[in-house]
C-alpha cells in the first residue's frame, strides 16, 4: 500500500471532495464542504501535507485512491486529526491512521481526534464505532469523551416557551477568566475536571479562558447577571454561511440548580435565530445530563455522536 499527500491545496481539496465521509452524518458532510474546506485551508489550518491518501495520485492509475485521512494544525500548542474516509481494507486503515499518529507525535503540542457517528445511546457499542475505535486504539489513541453533536434546522418555536437572559457583554478577558475560575469546580465537562485535577484552578482556569478567547470574538461572550454577580456565561456565533454556534455554556457553582442553564441555551438559541442563523450547531459531553436536558428544552435534538480521542 501506497500513501501521498496532494502537492496543493486546490488538489488537496479536489481528493477530500472526491471521497465520502466514513460516517456521512450532517457534521461529517459539512467538514466535506466547500465553505469549511476553502476557508480552512484559506487561513493554513488545513495543509496539503496533513493529508495522508492511500493509493495513487495519478488518476490514470486504475487502482485510484482508497481512503485518506486528514488534520488541522490548529497552533504550536494543537492540532486535530478531523477527516476520515476509511476503506473496508483493515490494513489500509492502519496505514492512514499511523500516518496521522506519526503527524500527532511529531507536532510538539497536544493532538487529539475526533469523528462522528449515528446518534446513539451510547455510541460505543455501535460495532462500526467501534471498529475505528479499535483501529485507533492499535496506534496508541484512547477515547478521551463521547459527546451528543447537534447540527439542526431551526424550527418554529424553538426556545419560545423559556424566559430570555438580558446578558452583558463579558467585555474583557480578566471578566472571563474571573467567571471560569468559579465555572470550572464541579463542571460535568469532561476536559474541566481533567484540566482542574492536572494543572490545578488558577491555571486551568487561565488556559481555558484563554482558549475561549482564541476561538471566539468577546463580541460572542455574554454574561447572566444574577444578585449582582455574573453567574452565567454563553458563547454564541452566528457564521456568514448561515451557521449558528453555541459555542460555550457555563455556569457558575453557586448558581447551578435554577434552571440558569436552560435560560442561557434558549437565549443563545433565540440570539442566533435573529442573526439569521439557518443552521444550529453545538456538542455536549454524553456525561453531562443537565446540560443535555437544556438544550432539549430549547427543542435540540442530537443529530451524531462524537467520539474525541487522545493519544496515551
Amino acid at each position: 500500500m501506497k500513501l501521498f499527500s496532494p502537492a496543493t491545496r486546490d488538489d488537496a481539496i479536489a481528493l477530500i471532495q472526491s471521497h465520502s465521509p466514513t460516517f456521512p452524518v450532517p457534521g461529517q458532510r459539512e467538514l466535506f464542504g466547500d465553505f469549511s474546506l476553502n476557508r480552512l485551508f484559506d487561513r493554513g489550518v488545513r495543509r496539503p501535507d496533513l493529508v495522508w491518501a492511500a493509493g495513487s495520485p495519478d488518476a490514470s492509475d486504475d487502482a485510484g485512491t482508497r481512503g485518506l485521512v486528514a488534520a488541522r494544525h490548529l497552533s504550536d500548542a494543537e492540532g486535530l486529526v478531523d477527516l476520515f474516509a476509511l476503506p473496508a481494507d483493515p490494513a489500509v486503515v492502519d496505514g492512514l491512521l499511523g500516518a496521522a499518529t506519526d503527524w500527532a507525535r511529531s507536532h510538539g503540542g497536544a493532538v487529539e481526534a475526533s469523528f462522528s457517528a449515528p446518534v446513539a445511546p451510547d455510541p460505543l457499542v455501535v460495532p462500526a464505532v467501534r471498529q475505528v475505535v479499535d483501529a485507533f486504539a492499535r496506534h496508541g489513541w484512547r477515547v478521551l469523551v463521547t459527546r451528543r453533536h447537534y447540527h439542526v434546522t431551526p424550527r418554529d418555536g424553538m426556545a419560545g416557551d423559556i424566559a430570555p437572559l438580558e446578558l452583558e457583554p463579558a467585555g474583557d478577558r480578566p471578566r472571563v477568566e474571573a467567571f471560569v475560575r468559579r465555572m470550572m469546580p464541579g463542571s460535568l465537562d469532561v476536559r474541566d475536571r481533567a484540566n482542574v485535577a492536572a494543572k490545578g484552578l488558577e491555571r486551568a482556569a487561565a488556559d481555558e479562558a484563554g482558549d475561549l478567547l482564541g476561538a471566539d470574538p468577546i463580541e460572542c461572550f455574554g454574561i447572566a447577571v444574577q444578585d449582582g454577580r455574573d453567574a452565567g456565561l454563553v458563547v454564541r456565533r452566528a457564521m456568514p454561511n448561515g451557521n449558528g454556534f453555541v459555542c460555550q455554556v457555563g455556569v457558575a457553582e453557586d448558581f447551578r440548580g435554577r434552571g440558569l442553564a436552560r435560560r442561557l441555551v434558549a437565549t443563545a438559541t433565540a440570539d442566533l435565530l435573529a442573526a439569521g442563523a439557518t443552521t444550529l450547531i453545538a456538542d455536549t459531553d454524553d456525561t453531562n445530563v443537565p446540560m443535555i436536558r437544556a438544550f432539549a428544552a430549547a427543542g435540540w435534538e442530537p443529530t451524531e455522536s462524537r467520539i474525541d480521542l487522545t493519544l496515551t
